[in-house]
């Protein structure tokens, strides 16, 4: 064993051998506050710690140290200054112009606020860094930084953030909407074809003048087309009025969304018109409908 270490591992041992009354009497003792950090950084040495261990190592090597501890942790110090690693960060723009005004940071830690040139020193092992600038796309870079890798270069080119503008949401139309507006179509259209029918054979029992001693069959035929066509009428009615609720009542939601979550809707101006004139397109249906109904009722 060298003589240097020797020394230090004996006077180690001495301070360790200190009879634990005299210890607990003096705890602030220098030559004890020494031993610790030389301890304390051989230990986080070990460890790769390195930046925290030359913290220790300047404590022991202060000059209240004893002597043969100076001596040991200053050239402990000097071999872990030589073991330190540090990085260099270079950053441009598009362009290829340096930038300054962007800072690093490793998880929530800030290592630099500007990129100002200045080295920045890290421990030994994987490092996940994030280079963030205003207005720009934030980069990440994974680094494995080695002992002894002095002022390693990390050159980042920034590109400008593109903000794209989000798709307004659309309403998801229900299923439902869709087969009530149907039945609703279809029901105004059996109306429209009974009802031409009960006319076209209410016209031809006029025309042959047997009211009201008109054979009760034909009677029959007219007005269970005439049913037919009422029925269908409600049913086309009942189901035009159902329609727009359904519609306006889907939620709406974001194109882009693959789990399609519903969103509260956003009322801008063209939605507005857009609900507005479907709605009013039922209500012109539906009219025209109930015009039709009581024309029919007045020609019977």
């Amino acid at each position: 064993m060298p003589p240097l270490k020797t020394r230090a591992l004996t006077f180690l041992l001495l301070g360790l051998l200190v009879p634990g009354e005299v210890r607990a009497q003096t705890p602030e003792e220098p030559t004890q506050q020494c031993i610790a950090a030389h301890v304390e950084a051989q230990r986080l040495r070990k460890s790769s710690k390195l930046q925290a261990a030359r913290k220790a190592l300047v404590r022991c090597a202060d000059a209240s140290c004893p002597a043969v501890l100076v001596e040991e942790c200053t050239a402990l110090l000097s071999e872990a200054d030589k073991a330190q690693p540090s990085l260099v960060f270079v950053a441009r723009d598009e362009a290829g112009l340096d930038i300054a005004d962007a800072r690093v940071l490793e998880a929530d830690t800030v290592l630099l606020e500007r990129l100002d040139g200045k080295a920045v020193e890290l421990d030994p092992g994987e490092h996940k860094l994030r280079l963030e600038r205003k207005g720009s796309q934030p980069l990440e870079q994974t680094l494995i930084v080695r002992e002894g890798d002095k002022l390693r270069r990390v050159e980042v080119v920034f590109t400008t953030q593109v903000s794209v503008p989000s798709a307004p949401a659309e309403r998801e139309i229900s299923p439902a909407f869709w087969i009530v507006g149907s039945t609703g179509l279809v029901g105004l259209a059996l109306f429209g074809g009974l009802g031409i029918a009960g006319l076209s054979k209410k016209g031809a029992l006029d025309d042959l003048g047997c009211a009201p001693r008109c054979a009760t069959e034909d009677v029959d035929e007219a007005r269970t087309l005439f049913l037919a066509a009422d029925i269908s009428l409600g049913v086309g009615l009942a189901a035009l009025a159902v329609a727009p609720v359904l519609f306006f009542t889907s939620p709406f939601v974001a194109p882009s969304s693959a789990a399609k979550l519903s969103l509260a809707p956003v009322a801008t101006r063209e939605r507005v018109l857009s609900d507005a004139r479907s709605f009013l397109a039922w209500v012109r249906v539906a009219g025209a409908a109930r015009l039709f109904a009581r024309f029919r009722s007045r020609e019977l």
